[in-house]
């Protein structure tokens, strides 16, 4: 959720733990130009919830990963 500091700010912190991993920060609602400009961190907006509802995420901040062959959905706290 850009309109929500903490959640962006968990997102930069997270995206940034290896920065071997790919990690993709995906913004659901705010203006993402702005929150790019203000954080200098490229991120991605999910217009009409195409990848929330391809991962069926129904809850924000959430993390989608790589669990062996298949993708794990976590819900998180920032």
């Amino acid at each position: 959720d850009g309109d929500d500091a903490a959640q962006v700010g968990f997102a930069i912190r997270r995206s940034r733990r290896d920065p071997k991993a790919r990690a993709y920060i995906v913004l659901t609602s705010g203006a993402p130009l702005e929150v790019m400009r203000k954080t200098r961190v490229e991120m991605f907006f999910d217009q009409d919830g195409s990848l929330t509802s391809h991962f069926g995420v129904t809850q924000v901040p959430a993390v989608v990963e790589r669990a062996g062959r298949a993708l794990r959905v976590s819900e998180v706290r920032p």
